[in-house]
């Protein structure tokens, strides 16, 4: 289209100066042919910008397209960070609930019968859905970031996101795993005192915080499935 403007120009021009050229040669006044000379100009000039290359928009957007997937990126690795510390101290606020409990029974040397071994197990196991939850939600964050990455294109084929889908179910079996262990051991030594009608021993007790301390370092250990649920772009290994 730019060339037929072009050509357009060129004509409009050759004839305005052959008009102005017939008018020199007789002697007429010259304000028709300086306006057909204005007017030939202003195609020239007009087509003349018509052609002239559009500014560089695709490397400006590019540039800025960039910028903003970089600030993006940016604000979910903060957001992560974010996640990560919060997640961490519920983590430590559940060990030091747990540890407090169970000491508070054994300081006040409250034997485990039948009229509150049901209460005690029933904490217990409120204390290991706390952590559940936790770590629900932490399957659900990572799942989020994996469906992301699929959706920017940054996961480029489907046996990669299907290895990155099974990473995340594979860490939260482990996190649920270190949970259900940690508390059947628990478990186990209530019911101990249970059966012999008696209150915790100091050993008991010991064990049980060094379960939760276990516990604890152990799903402290397993956070970095939020990295992991992110692929890494190429070149960055």
């Amino acid at each position: 289209m730019n060339v037929i403007f072009f050509y357009v120009g060129v004509m409009g021009s050759v004839i305005s100066f052959a008009f102005l050229f017939v008018y020199i040669l007789i002697n007429k006044p010259l304000k028709v042919p300086l306006l057909a000379l204005a007017v030939s100009f202003m195609l020239l000039s007009g087509f003349g910008k018509a052609l002239l290359p559009p500014p560089a928009m695709g490397k400006i957007s590019e540039k800025k397209a960039l910028e903003n997937f970089n600030k993006a990126e940016e604000a979910a690795e903060r957001e992560v960070n974010q996640k990560i510390r919060k997640i961490a101290e519920g983590y430590r606020e559940l060990r030091d609930e747990g540890a407090l409990y169970f000491q508070e029974l054994y300081i006040r040397q409250t034997e485990i019968t039948e009229r509150n071994y049901s209460d005690i197990l029933s904490r217990a196991q409120e204390h290991a859905n706390n952590y559940l939850s936790i770590i629900e939600d932490q399957r659900t964050d990572e799942l989020r970031i994996v469906r992301g990455c699929l959706r920017l294109g940054l996961i480029e084929d489907y046996a990669e996101a299907r290895e990155s889908f099974l990473k995340v179910d594979k860490n939260y079996e482990t996190r649920k795993g270190i949970i259900e262990t940690g508390h059947d051991k628990i478990y186990d030594i209530i019911e101990v005192a249970y059966r012999e009608q008696r209150n915790l021993t100091e050993d008991e007790l010991d064990e049980i915080i060094n379960i939760e301390d276990s516990m604890y370092e152990e799903l402290l250990e397993q956070l970095g499935g939020y990295h992991h649920a992110r692929p890494r772009q190429k070149g960055s290994e």
